[in-house]
């Protein structure tokens, strides 16, 4: 909620309850100026290469914020932030699904793999978008079950496969046609694309979301022959995704609550990040009473 604004804010004022872009963009240099923020050449990371927001007051410039008062339409008041707090992480794949990726048609079969933040914002976003099946995959149990919760069709652990692999599951799955849209969230790529590149559709894409400093095999003469394709996407900046989560949240088309599975105070920080380094929640949130 801002607390001040500064004299050149124009769009802000006290009260006001807001959503952050993590990604602080230049908006001077080519890739911002081309319409590419989330590759600004001179980008800071809220938390990483700049102050983050765990902290009682943060300042930010109102450029990376986001009014989530209509919010309060739909939310109680202190629902209100926790739902604000799930944008930027459903902004990343939608990002990756609908920017980057082009998106897909209805009646489409997407595959999610990692059921973490990012991975449960695609399951959401694919199932208001049409997809007809949508199928999940992660190693840890609880994140199974919260990807089904959410809206996943089938959700594997991927170690419990019993002899089979993923691209066996969804194989069968589809009846042999294979996924249309498959989600890498879970930042495992050398595991997890030679599963995805034997079992995508004729015309499939593969949305690179996670992160691995590694190299990947791949059989590339897979794209050639399938007409397929490979996609990495970063970010949740531009392209008016802020304030499209915003509006489908508002118009109650997008239902978030079920990502966030744990809350910790905010003097309680230490645990919070202990949880989430096991990978066991959805979403955790810290919560600031002020």
């Amino acid at each position: 909620i801002v607390e001040k604004a500064g004299s050149n804010v124009r769009e802000f004022k006290k009260g006001d309850k807001v959503a952050v872009e993590s990604i602080m963009w230049c908006g001077r240099c080519q890739s911002c100026r081309s319409g590419f923020p989330n590759q600004c050449k001179h980008v800071e990371l809220m938390g990483l290469s700049a102050d983050g927001a765990f902290a009682e007051y943060v300042m930010v410039n109102e450029r990376y914020c986001w009014k989530i008062n209509d919010l309060a339409e739909v939310y109680t008041e202190e629902d209100v932030f926790d739902i604000g707090a799930l944008i930027e992480p459903v902004g990343c794949a939608y990002n990756g699904i609908f920017i980057v990726g082009g998106g897909f048609n209805p009646g489409a079969t997407v595959v999610v793999y990692g059921a973490g933040p990012i991975g449960l914002g695609a399951i959401t976003l694919s199932k208001i978008a049409g997809a007809s099946r949508i199928i999940a995959f992660d190693v840890i149990d609880e994140r199974v079950k919260i990807a089904r919760d959410i809206g996943a069709d089938f959700a594997f652990n991927i170690n419990k496969l019993d002899g089979c692999t993923p691209c066996n599951k969804v194989m069968e799955i589809t009846r042999g046609w294979g996924a249309d849209i498959q989600v890498e969230a879970a930042g495992a790529a050398p595991k997890t694309i030679p599963e995805m590149e034997r079992s995508m559709a004729i015309n499939g894409k593969i949305i690179y979301l996670g992160r691995a400093a590694t190299s990947t095999p791949m059989h590339l003469d897979t794209l050639v022959s399938g007409a397929n394709k490979i996609i990495g996407a970063r970010g949740h900046s531009g392209h008016g995704i802020f304030p499209s989560i915003i509006r489908l949240i508002t118009a109650g088309k997008l239902h978030l609550e079920k990502m966030i599975t744990s809350r910790y105070p905010f003097e309680n920080i230490m645990e919070a990040i202990k949880a989430s380094s096991a990978r066991k929640d959805g979403k955790i949130l810290i919560t600031n009473k002020m």
